[in-house]
């Protein structure tokens, strides 16, 4: 997808500067910040993780977060595996994935809990509220590992991934993380089945700050990401947010997105000064939170089935409202512009016809976004501070946040915006950060800037930061970047046999991240069955997409792609939106067009698999053994 960045919120005309480059905690001079300060080394998987050195599975799924979980659930429901056959491993040390990662004050799910929280209808969970914080849905995964009673290695980092035909398995080279903070000797595993589950958001980012090491070597000075946020640093816990060591600091945060939105009330609480360094403003919408009342779950829980259809229900408003009542009726079924970023039953737009679609989506988003810039002036009580928080881009530029007390913390008097008009915080000091060419002087710097983003760099290598080598030697990495690309379904890829992934690039994608990762472990739990079945050695097996069926497939990808036109506008001027007309839309060259999730949204790709699967002939793939 297009990456121009965002539109400025701030001004008329978005001034052309170079913005700071964003790179890993490692690069950024944060290495030691990227460490697991929740991980017992006494527990079970931890302790003694599986698989144990030079032994073979039938199926590793690396990554032990939602993907991995519904994975692991749908090969032993629909699969006939049992749990002795699928071991989950993950680098963190227990069950959630991004959920066990990020513990900020306030964290919690920004879509509805009843359609996100996984199979709530299977372990009978009823959620607390109605969007759920991150405790919750990280104990929810670790019901679901209860339920399932599955095994699994924490602690564990994978390097290298190999297919070895010869045996017909991966070969997985890994380590293992030591009470110490080191890691152990390389070992390795096989698997017959190999399922990278490493999430859509695998790396937190950091602006490359050229006086990082100047400002943290000081004394008394404090940096922190909100993906590894120290308790031990702000004081209080992720249940019980008291920051009660903030109360005589100068705090920082860079960043207005969604984790800024949510973090930020809760810290101008305790800081005795706060400052809010904003790069680009953000939409704010009310938050329809609210306790679930044995009343409310009655009404959501109505029947057998009932979550597949909430969750279905939702994405309908993300695509194409048309057809379908508005169960959820929050703020997500109000933004008519959101399916530009993921899809839409319209017609396929046709080469030379993005500039109409552009507009259309425009015009969808027109009435929304009015009403959320006019209620930052109902919130804000200063009229200048108001203007810089209202964001004047379309909607899918940057991902919308629902907050009822972020636009009203720029009233408190201990908390200060500092908008930098599109440049962001240049660098360090000693004392402090550098914007609008003057120093602020800062006790402690939250960085709440973002993480590597799959729908971007959809490549599955990157969602596990390994190499991924299958036949001939070819890295997956090196096919991703090829004329040759292709997947089939955004699933499996021609020359990497027994390896499933999930990638938007071919795949139907939901601002509900759950409707996505259920969809494909559904259906990659489906062909590893088939498969299964109808070898004549199971033992021995291998499944691969055929070259001409993903060739056939992603030619379709492309068709749709042009869906998608609307984030080549994204780093155009604020008339683009104002206006609605009299702009160039960058056409989006064919490589970049062959990557792109599914236009017609995940309702005409889940209708589209469902045909597939009915079929019952695993059409585009080949089963050998």
């Amino acid at each position: 997808m297009a990456r121009d960045g965002v539109s400025n919120g701030t001004s008329p005309v978005k001034d052309a500067v170079e913005p700071t480059k964003l790179v890993n905690l490692e690069e950024g001079g944060l290495g030691d910040v990227d460490k697991d300060n929740y991980i017992d080394y006494n527990a079970p998987y931890v302790r003694n993780p599986l698989p144990e050195p030079d032994s073979e599975v039938r199926v590793l799924v690396v990554g032990a977060g939602i993907h991995g979980l519904l994975t692991a659930h749908h090969l032993m429901k629909d699969g006939g595996l049992t749990n002795e056959e699928v071991i989950l491993i993950d680098r963190a040390g227990g069950w959630g994935g991004s959920w066990y990662w990020n513990r900020y004050p306030g964290v919690m799910c920004d879509v509805e809990g009843y359609g996100y929280l996984p199979l709530l209808e299977e372990t009978g969970h009823i959620p607390k509220r109605r969007y759920s914080y991150g405790y919750e849905i990280r104990e929810q995964c670790e019901r679901i590992a209860d339920m399932l009673n599955l095994k699994a290695g924490f602690g564990v980092n994978v390097t290298h991934q190999q297919w070895d035909d010869s045996v017909k398995r991966w070969v997985v080279t890994m380590t293992r993380t030591l009470p110490d903070g080191s890691s152990s000797d390389p070992y390795t595993v096989k698997t017959q089945f190999l399922v990278c589950s490493g999430g859509l958001f695998p790396t937190p980012l950091v602006p490359l700050f050229k006086n990082m090491k100047a400002f943290r070597s000081s004394p008394g000075k404090a940096v922190m990401h909100t993906a590894r946020w120290d308790w031990s640093v702000s004081g209080g816990s992720q249940e019980q947010p008291d920051m009660t060591r903030f109360k005589d600091k100068r705090v920082g945060i860079v960043g207005t997105g969604n984790t800024a939105v949510q973090v930020i009330p809760l810290v101008a609480e305790w800081a005795k000064k706060l400052y809010v360094f904003q790069r680009h403003s953000a939409y704010v919408g009310p938050h329809f939170q609210q306790d679930t009342t044995p009343e409310f779950w009655k009404d959501v829980a109505y029947k057998k089935g009932w979550q597949y259809e909430r969750m279905v229900n939702l994405d309908a408003f993300f695509t194409n409202p048309k057809e379908y009542p508005d169960r959820v009726k929050d703020g997500w079924s109000q933004i008519g512009g959101v399916r530009a970023l993921i899809g839409g039953s319209f017609d396929p737009v046709l080469p030379g016809g993005e500039e109409a679609h552009v507009e259309r989506l425009i015009a969808l988003d027109k009435e929304w976004s009015e009403k959320m810039r006019q209620r930052v002036s109902q919130e804000v009580d200063d009229p200048d501070v108001a203007e810089k928080l209202k964001c004047w881009a379309p909607s899918w530029c940057k991902r919308p946040t629902f907050h009822n007390s972020y636009l009203t913390t720029f009233n408190k008097p201990n908390v200060e915006l500092i908008d930098t008009n599109g440049q962001g915080v240049r660098d360090c000091t000693a004392g402090g950060v550098i914007a609008n060419g003057r120093e602020y002087e800062l006790d402690v710097l939250i960085l709440a800037t973002g993480y590597t983003i799959a729908i971007f760099d959809s490549d599955p290598s990157k969602s596990t930061t390994t190499t991924i080598v299958g036949r001939d030697e070819r890295t997956l990495s090196d096919k991703w970047k090829s004329d040759d690309f292709g997947t089939m379904f955004g699933l499996a890829t021609n020359g990497f046999p027994n390896l499933f992934f999930c990638t938007p690039a071919g795949s139907g994608v939901s601002s509900n991240f759950l409707s996505y990762l259920e969809n494909n472990a559904r259906t990659s739990a489906h062909v590893i069955r088939q498969a299964l079945e109808r070898a004549e050695n199971p033992n021995f097996v291998e499944i691969e997409a055929l070259k001409d069926a993903e060739d056939r497939f992603t030619d379709q990808v492309m068709e749709k792609a042009r869906h998608f036109s609307g984030l080549g506008i994204c780093g155009l001027e604020l008339n683009t939106v104002t206006n609605g007309t009299g702009f160039t839309v960058p056409k989006m060259p064919d490589a970049e067009l062959r990557k792109e999730p599914w236009g017609e949204g995940i309702l005409g790709m889940r209708k589209l698999i469902a045909e597939w699967t009915q079929q019952g002939r695993l059409e585009g793939f080949q089963v050998v053994g």
